[in-house]
């Protein structure tokens, strides 16, 4: 990724997609980013902002052009993107809203008032650890050498 000056990410639109790391780690590095393909992943970029996103494989040529003859933009869209993988994206960020998530799946619900029992508790505690202890790790890393 070190090598590229702009990253194309294509992906066939009939395809299921979540968001997807691979943009996420173009987009830390400060690589320009332009995205043509289902919804999910759209959601990383705030066009012509951060990234593009493409209607159609032809606009993905237009986007790439004017990247490739602007060395300013490429820098301002790529900057751009690191900031908002870091701030909207971030991995302890999406720690602390699962963590909210898993907890309030563990808390009585006022509307049926079942007693969460000691194995969901369990559960949540768990999905918690690895949460927060896996998966946070690698991005924590990825944020200091990024």
């Amino acid at each position: 990724l070190r090598k590229i000056d702009i990253f194309f990410y294509q992906l066939p639109l009939d395809s299921y997609s979540s968001i997807d790391g691979t943009m996420q780690q173009a987009m830390m590095l400060q690589i320009p980013v332009i995205y043509y393909g289902p919804d999910a992943p759209k959601e990383l970029i705030e066009h012509g902002i951060s990234g593009f996103i493409a209607a159609s494989e032809d606009e993905m040529k237009v986007y790439a052009k004017l990247l490739a003859e602007d060395e300013s933009l490429r820098k301002r869209i790529g900057s751009n993107a690191k900031d908002r993988i870091i701030k909207e994206f971030s991995f302890g960020l999406t720690v602390e809203l699962y963590s909210q998530l898993y907890q309030s799946l563990s808390e009585p619900h006022e509307l049926n008032k079942v007693a969460v029992s000691y194995k969901m508790i369990w559960l949540y505690r768990k999905i918690k650890y690895f949460t927060y202890r896996i998966l946070t790790i690698p991005f924590k890393i990825w944020e200091r050498i990024g």
